[in-house]
């Protein structure tokens, strides 16, 4: 945070600088802060397996199951509506995102960039969530006091946007513990799909998923080996060079 400070405030008094309003830049004379190199915090495999079987019965186990298949941000997933799903292909199109403001106010917008406007193909257990969500979401209807619909994926219970905090985050925290899973932030489920893409589908199809703007920042974020990676990359070459049966 930092390092973004200096950044920020030094193009500022540049520009300052550039339209006379200053003689120098004061931040010429001192040393930048340095950037923390950065280290997601992730789940493993198992974890994530854990995760999702003790959340499978939990409102927002279908949430959980989403996230961690697709690596949406957390704006993007509760700004989810049902048109921006594809049942049949399964297909779901990122285009919208939520951002929540003081006094629990909010904002809906398009996503902050172009290429974070995208579409991800799912696979079953993403799709299966998906099904058991619009029937939970057409319960709440029928039963609510009080409903708005907004045609939201992952609605609160009056189908208003859900706010990330407070039973939310509770919630979340507890099915860790009962997954006996560490304590992480849900946007690290984030950071665990981006993990999982980039050893699966190579960092280009990820950076794309992910809605990334170049691969650069997802090899900046998910490029570094673990040394799982360096013995499956030991066993691919040989299993390749080894073709010929030895001759």
């Amino acid at each position: 945070m930092l390092h973004h400070v200096y950044r920020s405030l030094s193009a500022a008094l540049n520009a300052a600088v550039a339209e006379q309003l200053l003689v120098r830049n004061p931040c010429q004379g001192i040393t930048a802060p340095r950037r923390a190199e950065f280290e997601a915090k992730t789940l493993t495999v198992e974890q994530s397996q854990r995760l999702l079987a003790v959340a499978r019965d939990h409102p927002i186990g279908p949430l959980l199951t989403v996230a961690l298949s697709t690596g949406m941000r957390a704006g993007e997933l509760l700004a989810l509506t049902w048109a921006d799903v594809d049942f049949e292909r399964g297909l779901i199109t990122v285009n919208k995102s939520v951002k929540w403001l003081p006094h629990g106010k909010h904002q809906v917008g398009s996503t902050k960039t172009r290429s974070s406007r995208r579409t991800i193909a799912v696979g079953g257990p993403a799709i299966r969530a998906l099904i058991h969500q619009h029937h939970h979401c057409l319960k709440m209807e029928l039963h609510a006091t009080r409903w708005e619909s907004h045609d939201l994926v992952f609605p609160s219970i009056h189908g208003t946007f859900t706010v990330p905090q407070g039973k939310f985050v509770r919630d979340f925290r507890s099915l860790l513990a009962k997954a006996g899973c560490p304590q992480i932030r849900f946007h690290d489920l984030r950071h665990t799909a981006g993990l999982f893409l980039t050893r699966s589908v190579g960092v280009v199809v990820a950076s794309r998923v992910l809605g990334h703007s170049t691969p650069t920042i997802t090899t900046t974020f998910y490029g570094h080996a673990q040394p799982e990676d360096f013995t499956a990359a030991a066993r691919a070459m040989g299993e390749l060079l080894d073709a010929g049966g030895g001759s």
